[in-house]
């Protein structure tokens, strides 16, 4: 109606802060084998912790506070295969939240090998005449190619290497062995993992041939 207020009865003014949204992504993890520790690092788009929720394997989890490149806490690998480690939202730790989307952050996939196996029969024991070998059937599982630590009379031997095979779920070597003795295998390494053998023991005997003395 005409009538105008002096600027010094105003309200003061205001200052409105805007928040940035923070996104944030795994590093990278290197191919793990059963047994191996499992180590999960958060980077953030800004220096600071924040409340992030990531499923594991599509599984939610509870939101947890992370600082920038700081280490969170998941379980070691007990089996095979694909996992996708997926950062849904990160959140400031105080109102307001203003939470990130699920497509602004990163997932990362963690490949878990299986370890490979060596084993022979149950007691095997093979003989055979000189200068002939002996065969010896070695089950092998993993993806080759494949190297076997083994002893013979509890004498560390030099390494068998056994070439690649075709794709089966295991693979039956059979080494010519033409040196008598008690072997053990000790160790089994293929082209991801390997780990120590026990109890695949067997006994080779190479006779000689008998001969007529006149």
């Amino acid at each position: 109606n005409g009538c105008v207020s002096d600027a010094a009865s105003l309200p003061g003014a205001a200052t409105i802060t805007a928040r940035p949204t923070v996104t944030s992504s795994f590093s990278a993890v290197t191919p793990l084998c059963i047994g191996d520790l499992l180590s999960l690092t958060i980077d953030h788009s800004l220096a600071g912790t924040y409340s992030v929720v990531y499923p594991i394997g599509g599984v939610a989890q509870p939101a947890i506070a992370v600082a920038d490149n700081g280490a969170i806490d998941v379980a070691d690998p007990t089996a095979a295969g694909t996992v996708a480690y997926d950062i849904e939202s990160v959140s400031y730790t105080t109102a307001p939240a203003c939470p990130s989307t699920d497509a602004s952050n990163s997932s990362i996939n963690v490949v878990t090998y299986a370890l490979p196996t060596a084993t022979v029969a149950a007691g095997l024991a093979v003989s055979a005449c000189a200068p002939l070998s002996a065969t010896v059937a070695i089950t092998l599982t993993g993806d080759g190619p494949w190297n076997l630590e083994y002893t013979r009379d509890g004498i560390a031997q030099p390494t068998l290497t056994i070439a690649d095979s075709p794709a089966n779920p295991s693979y039956v070597y059979n080494w010519s062995v033409g040196t008598s003795g008690a072997y053990c295998i000790t160790e089994v390494a293929d082209a991801n993992c390997n780990q120590t053998v026990t109890n695949q023991c067997f006994d080779v005997e190479i006779n000689t041939v008998p001969s007529l003395v006149s």
